[in-house]
């Protein structure tokens, strides 16, 4: 969590979404649907953010505990456990306002690209989302079956992966066009 923190200004733990901490010009969000039935853009998508030498790291929410329970109540890591090979882990425990809710976060270290696409896969097959970002040195990627966003370091990364996911779009309908014809 503290390279989240440190790298791209965001604070995993607070209420706001990442999406919102961060300057516009930094972020890019579109919706789930454009995954949906487009492997190949999936693939093209995850190695076009994540390929390189520099490492994959993914956080996410684990338990939380309320009031004055001293045991954390488990989210299910849907998905997690069977296209994320956990070995490399740490665990933060935050405590909230109050110091009444405490939330566990788990930081996975060194993934490979499959794994992130295995786990985006899943989402599109229809398993349930966690709350969970991957990022490298470059760009942090959440995920839930609502939206997709990227936030980058720069504003040119983050003009690549418009530029990236403009370019897989008219690459479609060209093909489109062309098996129609």
């Amino acid at each position: 969590m503290d390279r989240i923190e440190r790298q791209f200004s965001v604070l995993f733990s607070d209420e706001q979404s990442p999406y919102f901490q961060v300057d516009p010009s930094l972020r890019v969000a579109f919706p789930f649907q454009q995954l949906k039935g487009k492997t190949c853009f999936q693939r093209a998508f995850t190695e076009f953010l994540f390929a390189g030498d520099s490492q994959i790291d993914l956080t996410f929410l684990k338990s939380y505990a309320s009031g004055t329970s001293k045991h954390f109540h488990s989210f299910e890591k849907q998905s997690l456990h069977q296209t994320i090979c956990i070995q490399n882990w740490r665990e933060d425990v935050v405590l909230k306002q109050d110091d009444t809710v405490r939330l566990s976060y788990a930081t996975i270290q060194d993934l490979a690209i499959p794994e992130v696409l295995a786990y985006i896969k899943s989402i599109v097959r229809g398993k349930k989302s966690s709350f969970i970002a991957f990022y490298n040195a470059r760009y942090l990627l959440t995920v839930d079956d609502d939206e997709c966003v990227v936030i980058s370091k720069t504003r040119e990364d983050l003009h690549a992966v418009q530029n990236f996911i403009q370019e897989i779009e008219e690459e479609r309908s060209t093909w489109r066009k062309s098996i129609l014809a």
